[in-house]
C-alpha cells in the first residue's frame, strides 16, 4: 500500500465514557499490527479486546470487542507500535520497483515519527542550552546516576552537584512524617525541633508547648482572641475565677443574669448580701 505519511504526532488518546467505540486516529499506518492499544496502563490484545478498521489513506479505528468496554473516566491510548526493522532486500539485477521504494520509505518516516514521540516524552535541555553533546564538566551529556545495587537508589533524590554541571543522588526523600508535643511548665519559652532520618526518609516534629501560660508567657497567637468581645456568643469550657478581681459593668450598665426557659439562677456558698447606696441587688428565681 503507498500513502503519504504527514508530519503528525503518533499517538491519540481518549477519556472513555464506557463506549465500545469507535475510537480514531489520523496518524497513517501500513498494517493492523502496527498501532498498539492501552486502557490506563494495560496493553490490550486486537482481536481478544478490539477491532480496527482502516482507511484508504492508512488512518482508521479501534472499536473494542463486546464485554471489553473500557470503563468510564479510563484513558483509551492508540499509538503508532511499527517494528522497528528493515523489511526489503534489494538484490543486484532484482527489481527495484516505486511501489517497493516508496513503502520502504514510509516505513522510515514511521519509524523517524516514533523515535520522535519517544524523544519529546523525555526530560530534555532546551536547545538553547550553552552545553555540547560531548566533552565533561559544563559540556557533553547530562547523565542520571543509577547505582547497580537496587538498594541504594532507595528513597534517594536527583539533583545537581556542587559544581552544577552534573547529577548525583543525594539523601533527603521525605517518605514519612511525624509530630510529638510535650508539655512545659508555665512560663517556659516554647520549643521546636526537626530531625530527618536519611535511611527511611522519615521527617519528624517534635514540639514544646508551655502548660497553662497567661499574660507574657502565653501570648496570643495572630488568629488567638485578646479580648472576649471578640466572640459574640462565648462558652465556658470550665469554672470561672475570678481570683481577687470582681464582674463589674460601665455607664451605669445593669448586669443582667439570665438562665434559658425554667432554669434558675443559683447562688451557692455563703450569702451576705450587701448594697451599695447607688446600685441595687436582683435576685430571680428564689
Amino acid at each position: 500500500m503507498t500513502i503519504t505519511v504527514d508530519a503528525v504526532h503518533r499517538k491519540v488518546q481518549y477519556t472513555s465514557t464506557g463506549s465500545l467505540g469507535p475510537y480514531s486516529f489520523s496518524f497513517k499506518v501500513l498494517a493492523a499490527t502496527d498501532i498498539k492499544v492501552s486502557v490506563d496502563t494495560t496493553v490490550k490484545t486486537v482481536t481478544t479486546h478490539y477491532t480496527t478498521t482502516y482507511n484508504s489513506d492508512g488512518t482508521g479505528s479501534v472499536t473494542f470487542t463486546s464485554g471489553n468496554a473500557p470503563a468510564a473516566d479510563t484513558l483509551v491510548t492508540i499509538e503508532s507500535d511499527q517494528a522497528i526493522a528493515r523489511t526489503t532486500d534489494y538484490s543486484t539485477g532484482g527489481d527495484f520497483t516505486a511501489a517497493s521504494i516508496n513503502d520502504a520509505l514510509d516505513r522510515l518516516t514511521i519509524n523517524d515519527q516514533q523515535i520522535e514521540t519517544e524523544i519529546s516524552r523525555n526530560i530534555q535541555l532546551a536547545s538553547t542550552t550553552k552545553r555540547t553533546t560531548s566533552g565533561t564538566g559544563t559540556s557533553g551529556p547530562l547523565i542520571f546516576p543509577y547505582d547497580a545495587t537496587v538498594s541504594n537508589n532507595a528513597s534517594k533524590l536527583i539533583s545537581y552537584d556542587s559544581n552544577g554541571t552534573a547529577l548525583e543522588t543525594t539523601d533527603g526523600r521525605v517518605v514519612s512524617t511525624s509530630a510529638t508535643a510535650s508539655g512545659l511548665s508555665a512560663g517556659a519559652s516554647p520549643t521546636v525541633s526537626v530531625s530527618f532520618t536519611a535511611s527511611s526518609g522519615a521527617l519528624a516534629f517534635t514540639f514544646g508547648i508551655p502548660a497553662g501560660a497567661t499574660g507574657a508567657t502565653g501570648a496570643a497567637g495572630s488568629g488567638d482572641m485578646s479580648d472576649l468581645v471578640d466572640d459574640t456568643s462565648p462558652q465556658l469550657g470550665g469554672n470561672l475565677d475570678v481570683q481577687t478581681n470582681s464582674i463589674v459593668s460601665t455607664s451605669n450598665r445593669n448586669i443582667a443574669i439570665t438562665p434559658n426557659g425554667t432554669g434558675d439562677v443559683i447562688i451557692g456558698g455563703g450569702m451576705n448580701p450587701s448594697v451599695s447606696t447607688t446600685g441595687k441587688a436582683v435576685v430571680f428565681g428564689f
